[in-house]
């Protein structure tokens, strides 16, 4: 059984050298629970005042490729709320994806933006720096998965070291030194978001593990490979969109749409997916797979019939990011992830504070060094291929051109990024001040040469 001791300095240790990464990635994800409600505020086009009974999902689709004529309907999203637009995503013939969103109460298309959004920009940074498969550093997914394991290590030696750790749920002495205030505040924020800390622990590494599995079998999918549609002749088309849906809700009847992806190739199915009888899952758990041309049934999938390993998948998602039980489940989230991340700075505040009150200088030793440098090393490679993402996603082939977005996104994305940096330079400040302040008294201390002799 390690020590008090030994579990103090392994908890300190990790908030120290860890810790501005993980702060990062916890705060990312706290703004991503409301990354579509974001959006929904900053771009006008999402917006619609409810207006009566919607048309239908088919009417929507034909107004978006009569809109957009030349371009490939590749999915369609449910509306997320009475106010918010349908979302329908198509790929233009330059091969660039586009959000095109429509009025669910008119069909009337209200405009349309690029792939890159609010949404998707904290999706990927927060899933993965934006880091895919480049050549020196490994998928992203990994870098981020690991930081489940510091999120758990810290939850764990903090409750281990404070054994009685009830006893911190309504104590904050406010009248003390500073340290006292900052140590109890870091205590108390600890010990109500334990639970929720290491729930996003566990699925961080998860997503680790998952992207390993990922990894090994890379032929997986979301249609599998003995599901094929059959069209009659190379000249056949669809049926009717509302046709191929009717079909599916009688094949699953308590089926509530979330999504329909429009397969790319002929051979490919339609699949329709949503919410249904099984809780605490995406869409993408309940699916109905149709052969667009005869509208024959090729698969149902429900939620409550999959494996474990398959639920727990499914599942992961949804408790990530809070977002199982609507606004009431993700504003909890929201305040939580929040204060987890101001715990993450408080307690590198706690140790500014008591070196600062120690009599001997401070020496960073060679792991904290090797910390800071691997920090620095993610937040450069991050910064360099969050902006070659955001490039990808452009209008231009190869990514030489930047997205259009409403101005109020790119304000909104840049003030993220210039707190992040403020809050990391200020970090690094601290940390060097000690390294120098200590350096000093350590000369000061020094006997002078003559004096020795």
């Amino acid at each position: 059984m390690l020590s008090k001791k030994r579990l103090f300095r392994i908890h300190g240790w990790l908030g120290l050298n860890l810790g501005l990464l993980l702060f990062v990635i916890c705060f990312s994800g706290t703004v991503a629970v409301f990354s579509h409600e974001i959006d929904w505020l900053l771009n006008p086009d999402i917006r619609v005042e409810p207006a009566g009974q919607r048309v239908s999902w088919g009417t929507v689709v034909e107004g978006v490729r009569e809109a957009y004529p030349e371009s490939r309907v590749c999915w369609i999203n449910a509306p997320l709320g009475p106010r918010f637009a349908q979302e329908t995503v198509v790929k233009t013939p330059a091969g660039q994806w586009r959000r095109v969103y429509t009025n669910p109460y008119t069909g009337r298309v209200q405009g349309d933006t690029s792939y890159f959004n609010v949404q998707r920009f904290f999706r990927s940074f927060h899933r993965r720096f934006f880091i895919y498969d480049p050549p020196y550093l490994p998928n992203g997914v990994y870098i981020v998965g690991f930081f489940g394991f510091v999120l758990l290590f810290s939850a764990v030696t903090g409750i281990l070291f404070y054994k009685r750790w009830w006893q911190y749920l309504f104590r904050l002495r406010v009248t003390r030194s500073r340290r006292v205030f900052w140590s109890d505040l870091h205590r108390l924020i600890g010990v109500w978001t334990l639970l929720f800390g290491v729930l996003i622990a566990l699925t961080g590494v998860w997503y680790f593990v998952e992207q390993g599995l990922s990894d090994l079998r890379p032929e997986g999918g979301e249609a599998e490979p003995a599901l094929r549609a059959s069209p009659p002749s190379p000249e056949a088309a669809a049926l009717p969109f509302d046709r191929l849906l009717r079909a599916a809700r009688e094949a699953y009847p308590e089926l509530e749409l979330g999504w329909v992806r429009v397969p790319e190739k002929r051979e490919e199915p339609l699949l329709v997916m949503g919410q249904a009888e099984t809780w605490i899952v995406r869409d993408r758990a309940n699916a109905v797979a149709l052969d667009p041309y005869s509208g024959d049934v090729l698969k149902v999938r429900r939620g409550g019939e999959l494996s474990a390993l398959a639920r727990w998948i499914h599942t992961a998602d949804p408790l990530h990011f809070g977002t199982f039980g609507g606004l009431v489940t993700k504003t909890i989230w929201f305040v939580l992830g929040l204060a987890l991340s101001f715990s993450i700075l408080a307690g590198g505040l706690i140790w500014h504070l008591r070196v600062r009150e120690q009599s001997k200088p401070h020496r960073l030793g060679l792991d904290g060094w090797s910390a800071m440098g691997l920090t620095l090393a993610l937040l450069i490679g991050s910064a360099y291929h969050t902006y070659r993402g955001i490039l990808d996603l452009g209008p231009a082939e190869g990514g030489t051109v930047a997205p259009t977005v409403p101005w109020t996104i790119t304000l909104f994305i840049a003030g993220f990024v210039v707190a992040i940096l403020l809050i990391i330079v200020s970090g690094y400040g601290v940390v060097l001040s000690h390294l120098r302040s200590g350096a000093r008294r350590t000369i000061a201390r020094r006997p002078a040469r003559s004096e020795a002799m």
